[in-house]
């Protein structure tokens, strides 16, 4: 059984408003991507898991099954080579939801590449949380 997901990934900014329904936090001190914790400048690689997790959440919005899912929960390992292409998604464990499972592979698979390519000493798989709420 895979290990529960960690804290959520946050920007390293005080939280306002409602929040974008996909799990993304104002979180003062940047949040975990990959292990350590927040403050003391953060995880030096969180700038480029917001990025990945960015083209994701883009990618939910535009499918409507997943847009209109209700409470929807997956962590995802996703690797991105040099150019910024993402090369795999995984989603982590078992989901209670199948359809809805499908529906995040078939949208996660052709991703547009990230502006900037994967630092060349980040570890992968970056892990996200990846959550919808309507």
């Amino acid at each position: 059984q895979a290990p529960p997901p960690g804290p959520d990934l946050g920007v390293d900014a005080a939280g306002s408003g409602a929040g974008d329904g996909f799990g993304l936090v104002g979180k003062p001190g940047g949040g975990d991507l990959i292990g350590g914790g927040g403050g003391g400048g953060g995880n030096r690689f969180a700038w480029y898991g917001a990025l990945v997790k960015d083209r994701i959440t883009d990618a939910v919005q535009r499918d409507r099954k997943l847009r209109e899912a209700g409470e929807y929960q997956r962590v995802v390992n996703v690797w991105v080579n040099s150019s910024g292409v993402v090369t795999r998604v995984e989603l982590v464990g078992a989901g209670d939801k199948p359809e809805l499972d499908e529906a995040l592979r078939l949208a996660l698979r052709n991703l547009p590449p990230v502006r900037e390519g994967a630092p060349g000493d980040m570890p992968q798989p970056i892990r996200l949380r990846i959550s919808t709420r309507s």
